[in-house]
């Protein structure tokens, strides 16, 4: 088949869960025999400079960019707060970008057109008038619950009023266009679930985040009585990221630094802001963006996911367990993956049972070792990206049946 990706932003290089999902998802289907071209913004936020594309990218994908300032502006938030419009799509709205998508269209056809993002949603009525592919929507996360929870976590006042006003405007226009695709492909269980329970009559088909299991090395068995490494691995420009390390740095971290003296803490991910730079010390260490994330969890010990907000799924997980880390999560950072608890992984949604789980794991390596070896083990199982792909083939297979 030949499969259109429209992408939020360039998903090369692969450098946070959105564009991993993506990119490991199309390499995969490119092994299935599919034909992917790709059409992204190039965003302020996350510019890349097209001529510096690793070559496989430019010969796999084609892609196609078109400059996009997707910056917060004071006046775009006012309008949209008095107009009832979602600034989170209407910054994603470029008549440059329509016209690109529209040029496409007439020069090529395609069997398969698959949004990456709700935020592609605007381009639909584009792709209907110039295109008879099938369209499908890839549900990274139901993007309005991310909203919802962070209203909810966050303190009375202002910044609680606006964010509840962004949850439910996106929450209308992601309802509203549930039945503009011909299918929908969700990341989790969770989201479809959401998704049926508004009343979704679209086909959904689950397609979780994937890896291919031979890339990742198996970390060796913990030894006893040695220094452990707490760490955390994301990017610290997305606000779920920003709240739970907030959270954990002062209701948690202090804790272990008292309990436990051999205890480090590492913590990686770009766009680290200055006030967490400010509490470096000697056992707590800043590392900031990393060049290689598989290099930097092969370094560590522990992975902790301590969030409180968020939607989808964390592909940081799914690499730590394919590498046999032992991972601490809260249930919120742990969706979408078919977990058993104190099996694969240590659920912890409170501090103390945060400094509960790293006892454990501290007073016992064995513990560590089989939380690794059974995550490894449900990986290659349920998380296999030859697997998803193929699947995901089927999906395709017969939404366009049902299209004849």
């Amino acid at each position: 088949m030949k499969i259109l990706l429209l992408c939020n932003r360039l998903p090369f290089p692969a450098s946070d869960g959105g564009s991993i999902a993506i990119s490991n998802m199309a390499y995969s289907l490119i092994a299935q025999g599919h034909q992917i071209k790709i059409l992204a913004f190039n965003t302020s936020k996350h510019h890349i400079q097209q001529n510096q594309l690793p070559k496989e990218v430019i010969e796999n994908f084609n892609p196609t960019t078109v400059d996009l300032d997707n910056s917060v502006k004071m006046m775009g938030a006012l309008k949209c707060l008095i107009s009832g419009k979602s600034y989170h799509v209407e910054r994603f709205i470029s008549t440059a970008f329509q016209n690109k998508l529209q040029e496409i269209l007439q020069a090529e056809n395609f069997d398969i057109i698959q949004l990456e993002s709700l935020y592609l949603a605007p381009y639909v009525p584009v792709i209907r008038k110039y295109s008879s592919a099938t369209l499908v929507m890839r549900a990274h996360n139901a993007e309005f619950k991310i909203w919802e929870r962070l209203a909810e976590t966050t303190p009375f006042g202002p910044k609680k009023w606006y964010l509840k006003i962004l949850a439910r405007q996106l929450k209308t226009f992601e309802l509203k266009n549930l039945s503009a695709y011909d299918g929908i492909v969700s990341i989790t269980p969770e989201d479809k679930a959401l998704f049926l329970s508004y009343g979704c009559k679209t086909p959904i088909h689950i397609t979780p985040i994937g890896v291919n299991p031979d890339e990742y090395p198996l970390s060796p068995a913990p030894q006893k009585n040695q220094t452990r490494r707490l760490f955390h691995l994301g990017s610290m420009d997305w606000m779920p990221n920003l709240e739970a390390m907030q959270w954990f740095l002062e209701k948690v971290w202090p804790q272990i630094f008292q309990s436990f003296p051999s205890i480090h803490l590492y913590m990686a991910g770009k766009n680290m802001p200055e006030w967490i730079k400010q509490k470096e010390n000697e056992r707590l260490h800043i590392i900031g963006e990393v060049k290689d994330a598989k290099a930097f969890m092969a370094e560590n010990d522990i992975m902790i996911v301590p969030l409180l907000s968020g939607s989808g799924m964390r592909v940081k997980i799914i690499e730590g367990m394919a590498m046999g880390k032992p991972i601490i999560s809260t249930s919120i950072g742990a969706e979408g993956i078919e977990y058993t608890k104190d099996e694969n992984i240590l659920i912890a949604d409170t501090a103390e049972e945060f400094l509960l789980s790293i006892q454990k794991c501290m007073q016992n390596p064995d513990l560590m070792q089989s939380l690794g070896e059974n995550a490894h083990a449900l990986v290659s199982e349920k998380y296999n990206n030859t697997l998803l792909a193929h699947k995901l083939t089927e999906f395709y297979e017969d939404l366009r049946s049902q299209k004849r």
